[in-house]
């Protein structure tokens, strides 16, 4: 793996090298330490187009400890003003080593919008809990294609526990036949069920159906995830993407027959059971939305739909439920809560579990049965 790996880098590095061909910029990069906020600071500079480091008023700071100090300015600046491309910096290793972060795609940025959007003026443009704050944690890396590693991925749970974070969102994966082995899974059992709180985490099913055992890893493999399929209601189908939208089935109790639940499962989402005959979707949610995507791309919004986008959607939804807990007063813990999220789901009639798992989401009736559990 590790040769694999430099073979790639190499193979980065000789594509990227500067010719007169380059038309990505390379950037001097000068860190310091202010005195006066014991916090470092960073200038990125594109020395061939401006030489006078002076003239460069972007300053960064550490972006993480920039936003615990309430720092606006330092979080970020853009590279160009035609690029509008964003960046951070974070420090490591008592300065020795600088990374510059930038967005590798659109992806990541709509994945938390749909969880967290704030637009006051107008809640449409709100994700789905626009109260939430979100740590951005970075897996994909630029130089494979966007590419997860599994050293990034543990990285990131390491993060996250530090972080305390209380739910977990990874709209990422790919097919694999082993389930629930090796490092990931075992860090996120820890991150789940280790010391207390624990989290809740949520992760993309897959886009491969609609054949059965298409659901991908880790989503739908490993067991202290939950996987989340993609769910299309009746009039997206017709409206947005040319589906034909379903008859009325019998199935299904005269309870569970609401619009809400009258949709189908996209054709793409990847079905059950998992290769070790676990469910593989644990429950579904809308795979399909219009939120924010970066600044360079020159549009505010776009439509995305998979997988990807019924994770964040779900993830938004216990943000929601947890924050109620929370209000309440009601104590929970993370397999508690997921036991609520299963039992109380709303099953869409006709549709396989294999499809579907325990069904829609329901964050109303997962908080009723979270607090009746607490009060007994």
């Amino acid at each position: 793996e590790l040769a694999a790996r430099v073979e790639a880098l190499d193979k980065a590095l000789k594509e990227h090298a500067p010719s007169d061909k380059s038309v990505a910029p390379l950037l001097d990069v000068v860190l310091w330490k202010d005195p006066s906020a014991n916090a470092w600071r960073v200038v990125a500079a594109d020395g061939a187009a401006e030489p006078d480091l002076a003239k460069h008023a972007s300053v960064l700071g550490d972006f993480r400890a920039a936003t615990a100090a309430g720092e606006t300015s330092s979080r970020w600046t853009q590279i160009g003003d035609d690029d509008l491309l964003t960046l951070s910096a974070s420090v490591y290793e008592d300065g020795d080593v600088v990374s510059l972060v930038t967005c590798c795609g659109d992806h990541g940025t709509h994945v938390a919008g749909i969880v967290g959007a704030y637009a006051p003026d107008n809640a449409r443009d709100c994700g789905v809990a626009p109260g939430c704050q979100i740590v951005s944690i970075k897996i994909g890396d630029a130089r494979l294609g966007t590419m997860e590693t599994g050293a990034g991925l543990a990285r990131a749970l390491v993060v996250a526990k530090r972080a305390g974070v209380d739910v977990l969102n990874l709209s990422y994966g790919e097919a694999a036949r082993l389930c629930d082995a090796g490092r990931f899974a075992d860090l996120s059992r820890r991150l789940v069920r280790g010391a207390a709180p624990g989290a809740i985490f949520l992760s993309s099913a897959g886009n491969n159906g609609p054949a059965l055992s298409t659901v991908g890893a880790p989503g739908a493999t490993a067991a202290a995830l939950l996987g989340v399929g993609a769910y299309v209601n009746p009039a997206m189908c017709g409206d947005l993407y040319g589906m034909r939208a379903p008859a009325t089935n019998p199935g299904g109790g005269a309870d569970d027959r609401t619009e809400h639940t009258a949709g189908v499962m996209y054709s793409f989402s990847s079905r059950g059971p998992a290769t070790d005959g676990g469910m593989g979707v644990t429950i579904s949610a809308p795979g399909g939305a219009v939120a924010a995507i970066p600044r360079y791309t020159l549009q505010p919004q776009r439509l995305m739909h998979g997988t990807s986008m019924s994770s964040p959607n779900a993830a938004g939804s216990v943000a929601c439920l947890l924050g109620a807990l929370k209000a309440a007063g009601a104590p929970y813990t993370p397999d508690a809560v997921r036991r609520a999220i299963e039992n109380t789901a709303r099953p869409l009639p006709g549709v396989p579990a294999t499809d579907q798992g325990a069904g829609l989401l329901a964050v109303d009736r997962a908080f009723e049965a979270v607090a009746a559990a607490g009060d007994d």
